[in-house]
């Protein structure tokens, strides 16, 4: 950075930056910078990882935009997302995501997976979809199950999806959909962001489109922008 001398500016490519709204490719990239730049004095140990994270992201984005296109479909009002530590992040992209690409005509929450019971559980009805990240951690992922069971059995919304890097049958019993890559991939939570918010970016797509909007620019009305406009900086 100019006149700082502690300071270094990494830019990405050009292919990185996309031209539309949400951005959804400039957020995948950077998080994969970061990821790379928490790796930088052990390379070594990333790329496997990184490959993985290919491999994988190779089956599941088919697999995720027919999921995604068949649930916005079935008219949906509001998406809420759950996950359990570092997957707290993916949750929070991704209802952003559905959010500004339907310009708010699908609402969002995000919650915390424990926390979803102290109050929040209240907004959920017949017209929400509920997406679980569930850890490949079992301790969390049995937390994340009841979960997923317990909202099924009151029947407080109309479809549950659980989505993961590995299908065992406890997901199938757990959730209405279980959405994973073809084959079981042994990726740690911490890296797995990058790959669940694929989801939630394909159902923010779909919802744009059914909504009758352009997906590039979703905000008719002016309200949002690629560039937040009018902020003032204070010293």
């Amino acid at each position: 950075l100019e006149g700082v001398s502690n300071s270094s500016s990494i830019v990405l490519g050009d292919e990185t930056n996309d031209r539309s709204l949400a951005m959804t490719s400039s957020f995948s990239n950077m998080v994969l910078t970061g990821q790379f730049l928490a790796h930088m004095w052990s390379v070594e140990e990333y790329v496997p990882v990184c490959n993985s994270l290919q491999k994988a992201a190779r089956s599941f984005l088919p697999r995720a935009a027919e999921l995604a296109s068949k649930l916005t479909h079935e008219g949906y009002q509001r998406v809420c997302f759950v996950g359990s530590g570092t997957l707290v992040g993916a949750t929070m992209e991704s209802a952003l995501k559905v959010l500004e690409l339907s310009a708010g005509k699908v609402q969002t929450i995000w919650q915390q997976t424990l926390a979803l019971r102290h109050g929040p559980m209240a907004a959920l009805d017949k017209e929400t979809l509920f997406v679980s990240f569930v850890s490949s951690e079992l301790r969390r992922r049995r937390y994340e199950l009841d979960l997923l069971k317990e909202i099924g059995s009151k029947h407080l919304v109309r479809g549950r999806v659980a989505v993961a890097v590995d299908a065992d049958a406890s997901l199938s019993k757990a959730a209405d959909y279980v959405l994973t890559p073809e084959k079981s991939a042994e990726i740690p939570d911490i890296y797995r962001p990058i790959l669940d918010v694929i989801f939630g970016q394909l159902l923010g797509l779909f919802f744009s489109l059914r909504n009758g909007l352009q997906p590039d620019a979703p905000s008719p009305n002016g309200a949002i922008s690629r560039v937040v406009q009018n902020v003032g900086i204070y010293r």
